[in-house]
């Protein structure tokens, strides 16, 4: 029940940080976790960065929120070595530093599983218990780690990518000159920047040679799209020329 709910959450959630704190709350429904979180590295700094984070606590801001690779901490060792961890006896355990809180919260079990894609970390997936833990739980954590993993990576790929467009957009909608793309065989416009719409209208999913100019039935006899691509139909250099358009 727990893999198929994750299997959802990692193949509909819009945002990482969503999709990372659902992942978090199934840990605690289906395997009766005080709290669970979930740390990504970032490997410039050499820092896990808390995520995600829900049972008894459900903030990401507080002391454990960035920990050094090198801290000698339980999070840090899994991260380090790319193994998982569990130990039914963290009271006394002295990589969990905050003894007094551990005691408060009647904590007593610690289970925590490495990310890896390619085998390289790319964060850690960690929960507390009250109740001893069993190996069964570390198989069930083993078994989604990787799911879990595989949708942290295309996540982020795709959250990267939006950033990056967004970028691109701006620059091109800040341009006082028509830009825009056309598909290469079916001449349908794709994209068409800010300017072009004030002139042409939002006219996108349109024919170029239809929109962009008049009395045009077919594709321009003027069109570069031919010289866009070499005889093995990998892209050509760029086509720079000047013609006095149909408008």
């Amino acid at each position: 029940d727990m893999g198929a709910e994750i299997g959802r959450t990692l193949t509909i959630e819009d945002s990482l940080q969503g999709m990372l704190k659902k992942c978090c709350q199934s840990l605690v429904d289906h395997l009766n976790a005080a709290f669970a979180r979930i740390w990504l590295l970032d490997h410039y700094e050499k820092v896990l960065e808390l995520k995600a984070s829900a049972g008894i606590y459900t903030h990401i801001d507080g002391k454990r929120s960035r920990i050094p690779i090198g801290e000698n901490t339980k999070i840090a060792h899994i991260a380090l070595h790319g193994k998982s961890h569990l130990t039914n006896s963290v009271v006394g355990d002295p990589q969990v530093l905050d003894q007094d809180w551990v005691k408060q919260e009647g904590l007593v079990a610690f289970a925590g599983q490495p990310l890896i894609i390619d085998n390289k970390v790319i964060g850690v997936l960690a929960m507390f218990s009250c109740s001893v833990l069993s190996e069964v739980v570390m198989k069930a954590l083993a078994s989604i780690a990787n799911e879990m993993a595989v949708g942290i990576q295309r996540k982020t790929s795709e959250e990267t990518l939006k950033t990056s467009r967004d970028s691109f957009t701006a620059v091109l909608d800040s341009l006082e000159a028509v830009v825009y793309v056309a598909d290469m065989n079916t001449h349908e416009l794709l994209y068409l920047n800010r300017y072009g719409k004030k002139i042409f209208g939002n006219i996108e999913g349109k024919l170029c040679y239809k929109t962009l100019q008049t009395n045009q039935s077919s594709p321009c006899s003027f069109c570069t799209n031919s010289q866009l691509l070499l005889p093995d139909g990998k892209p050509a250099w760029v086509v720079h020329w000047e013609i006095q358009n149909t408008l």
